[in-house]
């Protein structure tokens, strides 16, 4: 562990609440010195905003800059925070931890942080499935920002397997699971199952087995692919129904999807909010995320809190760390429409399998809780100091 008190800085793009457990862990650890500084308040495609801050103590403060909103049909913002070495000169941190590369301002405190002899540490979940002409361009300078740092975190296996791609040495990289408050979906699950009945009621859904989506309703996400799945399924399958929740510049095609198939038990609702999804979860018998490029998944640690069999396509950050197939759920092929439906069909056709399967969900998931994920980040700090 740390010997002495330091001083740590750590650099998030926005307000993003599913990290705020870790924070807050890191900011009660006795031997650091703890701040958090954000690049922006708000990102195009976030529904959170900085009054989420409230609920928790941590330091924190907002760094003057602007963010460009990159992409047509989803978007990719790109930070710049151009006087944020002279925030770093101003605080002088023994360490500076900063999430990824996505930003101006990743590269610019780096080169203040070796300037003046801090110790700098990258944050990172990008996998080798994120392919686009951003990621083309900036390949060499991101290997040579992984090269000069001194140390690494990763969010899990696949983004570890891409950052040694990129150069660095695997001694100097250091898994902390990409996680949120676990604890705090199950309470709310068990809260919801006592409305269970209502629930599905509300929805039409009485009787039938739920498939669920949570994210963006973006392209990258999928849906649309699991629309396609469904329509399959209801061919042979008449009591179940699929459950779509979120926001996004996607939702039009999807809801053209649905009325040209013209299928029934379908429904699409609006993201209701961090506490209220539960309430979703809670009726949902089968969890699927599909996406076609995705970075880690949180709604997979989610809907595992709650008790969920999982279906993640394999090109999800969470897919190697997550899943067990055959005894959680199972990873498919991204794209891959027959094989989704063909294993929808076989986790919903066993239902003492399927209630088997929600709880070794349960079981895997309680390894990624906040209280034990923070502890590789203080080995990162203290092995950041040897070299």
């Amino acid at each position: 562990m740390i010997m002495e008190k330091k001083k740590i800085v750590l650099i998030q793009s926005v307000v993003a609440p599913y990290r705020f457990e870790v924070f807050k862990t890191l900011d009660k650890h006795k031997l650091t010195d703890f701040e958090v500084w954000f690049m922006a308040k708000l990102a195009k495609n976030r529904l959170w905003n900085a009054d989420v801050l409230n609920e928790y103590k941590f330091r924190h403060r907002f760094i003057p800059g602007i963010t460009l909103n990159l992409g047509i049909r989803d978007n990719y913002p790109f930070w710049i925070n151009p006087f944020i070495f002279y925030y770093i000169a101003k605080a002088r941190p023994d360490v500076l931890i900063i999430f990824g590369w996505d930003s101006l301002t990743s590269f610019i405190a780096h080169i203040t942080c070796k300037l003046l002899g801090i110790k700098f540490i990258i944050w990172a979940g990008s996998t080798v499935n994120e392919k686009s002409w951003r990621r083309t361009l900036l390949k060499i300078p991101v290997k040579i920002h992984v090269k000069f740092a001194d140390a690494v975190i990763a969010y899990g296996t696949k983004a570890k397997e891409y950052l040694i791609e990129l150069g660095a040495d695997p001694e100097i990289i250091f898994i902390s699971y990409n996680t949120t408050n676990i604890r705090k979906y199950e309470k709310l699950c068990r809260k919801y199952k006592q409305i269970r009945k209502k629930t599905k009621e509300e929805l039409g859904f009485l009787n039938k087995k739920v498939i669920m989506f949570y994210g963006q309703l973006i392209e990258r996400k999928g849906a649309d692919l699991l629309i396609e799945a469904f329509k399959l399924l209801k061919r042979k399958h008449k009591k179940v129904a699929l459950l779509i929740v979120g926001t996004g510049v996607f939702k039009e095609k999807l809801c053209q999807m649905i009325k040209g198939y013209k299928l029934t038990d379908v429904k699409i609702i609006d993201n209701p909010g961090d506490s209220i999804i539960c309430k979703y979860y809670s009726i949902a018998d089968l969890f699927v995320l599909p996406s076609r490029e995705e970075v880690w998944g949180l709604v997979v640690n989610e809907s595992m809190a709650c008790g969920l069999p999982v279906l993640v396509s394999d090109v999800c950050g969470s897919s190697i760390d997550l899943v067990e197939n055959g005894r959680n759920g199972y990873v498919f092929k991204t794209g891959d429409v027959n094989s989704l439906t063909s294993l929808i069909e076989k986790a919903l056709a066993d239902n003492k399998k399927l209630i088997n399967m929600g709880r070794r969900s349960k079981d895997i998931i309680k390894k990624f809780d906040p209280l034990i994920t923070y502890k590789p980040v203080i080995e990162a700090i203290n092995y950041s100091f040897k070299k």
